[in-house]
């Protein structure tokens, strides 16, 4: 059993220099200067997406960054020590499962560096010194081992804002062995979080449906089916997204994100029978995620009032997405108390510590509101160029702008819009807005006229 931290022999000084020496070259988060700060919604996004809980090298690396961060932030042995224990576990099922192109050697490299450094960081000197006899490198030359590696370091990048080094480790586990189906997998669920970060109603583009294509055709995994049929999906492209969701669904595993993904999909093609099959086999019906299809479900039906009360569940946990699902519900609904507008502002100050691709989301919302709804062209244009400063050359301000107010589409862009539309109020009538919003009409007409250009 292992020793607590402050008992048994401890380790010299010395000794902690020989040996972090001796594991410069480790393979591990450790070594692989990892961003300094998690997701902000890590630990829930760990818990929503269980499908990890179904493909073992995720989640093995999920538990291998735990024991990195709580260790780093020196938090209490056992539970790391607990951890690890489940890390043994995962490795036992990645060994049963045998895959051909996943070299277990790499993965068991990773593990027993982590451990070293565990060890070494609580002064542990009996299990370090049993771990380090038996952490042996992987060869350079086994592609099968190197893109193993290189692939678990693009998971653990996966839970830090390094989207981009994902991507690229990922990248080069796939040029080091192309035969592995996880690899591309992997790869297409890296671009459609890079898609869906500023704009997550943005649809797939070649290289991701690709991506999802090709693990599905080297093996006909009900797990990637499920993500190949969602990108199928966004892409409008529905006629695939409905076969391949048919296709996989008598196999997918118990799984309440895989059934809520596939749920979505015949929801937004209107297949409730099939809807109804998924939601009433999900587990856990308080999470967040099944409130918010649930709620889909009933608004694609057009039960809107039934659907508002699955969505405000959904939001008290922050789902983002079911904000704009619930207002438009509501609006749908026409309910006389809501105020459009008061909600955007609560939602602004909801979100305040989130991306700044949301907040500009929401910013814009409000001001396009203000300005379509309120005929208010002072707060219209303190929250147009509130926006428009956290991000000018941002996608949402260039492409086609979808209103969540209920009014005809703009069909411009929000550049555009206030080139054409809210600007020219200003300049017809500059007596009588305040020195403030003539300002800041002036540097929207500015970035208007530089961002223009450039379109």
């Amino acid at each position: 059993m292992m020793t607590e931290a402050n008992e048994g022999k401890k380790l010299s000084d010395q000794d902690r220099m020989d040996y972090e020496k001796k594991m410069e070259n480790f393979e591990c988060p450790y070594t692989w200067e990892l961003s300094s700060e998690l997701k902000k919604d890590i630990n829930m996004e760990w818990n929503l997406r269980d499908h990890e809980d179904v493909i073992p090298l995720m989640k093995l690396m999920r538990c291998i960054v735990h024991v990195y961060e709580y260790t780093k932030n020196n938090e209490d042995l056992q539970v790391i020590l607990k951890l690890l224990s489940e890390c043994d576990k995962v490795i036992i099922e990645i060994q049963e499962s045998a895959h051909p192109e996943i070299s277990i050697e790499a993965v068991q490299f990773i593990l027993r560096s982590t451990k070293c450094f565990v060890f070494l960081h609580f002064k542990m000197e009996p299990e370090l010194k049993q771990i380090f006899a038996e952490t042996k490198s992987i060869d350079t030359f086994d592609k099968k081992q190197t893109s193993t590696i290189k692939a678990c370091k693009s998971i653990a990048w996966s839970k830090y804002p390094g989207t981009k080094e994902s991507i690229e480790f990922i990248r080069e586990a796939i040029a080091d062995n192309a035969n592995c189906d996880l690899w591309y997998c992997i790869l297409g669920k890296l671009l459609r979080y890079k898609r869906r970060t500023p704009l997550f109603y943005a649809e797939p583009d070649a290289e991701e449906i690709e991506s999802f294509e090709k693990a599905y055709d080297i093996m006909k995994n009900p797990i990637y089916g499920v993500f190949l049929g969602k990108a199928y999906s966004e892409k409008k492209k529905h006629d695939e997204s409905w076969e391949i969701f048919k296709r996989v669904l008598p196999n997918i595993p118990q799984n309440d994100t895989l059934l809520l993904i596939v749920a979505l999909g015949f929801i937004q093609m209107k297949d409730f029978h099939n809807a109804k099959n998924c939601l009433d086999k999900v587990a856990k019906t308080s999470d967040s995620m099944y409130l918010h299809y649930k709620g889909l479900y009933l608004s694609k039906q057009g039960q809107y009032a039934e659907s508002c009360l699955f969505f405000e569940e959904a939001i008290k946990d922050n789902n983002y997405q079911a904000e704009y699902n619930y207002i438009f519900a509501i609006q749908k609904s026409k309910n006389k108390d809501f105020n459009l507008t008061h909600y955007l502002l609560q939602m602004l100050d909801r979100y305040r510590n989130w991306s700044k691709d949301v907040l500009q989301n929401i910013t814009l919302h409000l001001a396009y509101t203000y300005f379509k709804k309120d005929n208010n062209i002072e707060e219209s244009l303190r929250y147009f160029l509130e926006a428009i400063e956290v991000n000018p050359d941002a996608a949402c301000l260039k492409e086609l702008y979808r209103p969540i107010f209920f009014c005809a589409w703009p069909q411009n862009s929000i550049y555009a819009i206030l080139s054409k539309d809210v600007l020219p109020i200003v300049c017809r009538q500059p007596d009588r807005l305040d020195e403030v919003t003539v300002t800041r009409a002036i540097k929207i007409s500015e970035y208007c006229n530089y961002h223009t250009q450039l379109m």
